[in-house]
């Protein structure tokens, strides 16, 4: 009984000195996919299809003074013939 509980808890300790090594360091900076995420970028919505990106990755149109955020050109020429879903685009 005791060489089981011995075994146990060989076996929990390789376990968590492996979980150890594959955890990343607190210091070390976040992966490009995250940093993006983190650094407050402003998110836009299409006002066409309603797809959320980044601003700097959207197609920007200054519409009767007003800015707006699109995800391709489609959804571009899309607003700008009344096509839009949204009742009364501004």
């Amino acid at each position: 009984m005791i060489k089981l509980l011995l075994l146990i808890l060989l076996g929990f300790v390789l376990y968590s000195f492996f979980l150890s090594l594959t955890r990343p360091a607190p210091g070390v900076p976040p992966k490009n996919n995250q940093k993006k995420q983190m650094t407050g970028e402003p998110i836009e919505e299409d006002p066409v299809c309603g797809t959320c990106l980044p601003r700097n990755e959207a197609i920007k149109a200054r519409i009767r003074g007003s800015d707006y955020y699109f995800c391709s050109k489609t959804c571009l020429d899309r607003f700008r013939d009344g096509d839009n879903n949204s009742p009364n685009p501004e």
